[in-house]
């Protein structure tokens, strides 16, 4: 559904943009 795609989408933009899908990571740039 329109859910899963948008969760895709963030997650190819947050891969490509941080280069990595490490939460743990992310959650620390985000905060």
């Amino acid at each position: 559904g329109c859910v899963i795609a948008l969760g895709l989408v963030i997650t190819i933009y947050a891969y490509k943009h941080y280069g990595t899908l490490d939460v743990k990571k992310l959650r620390r740039l985000k905060h």
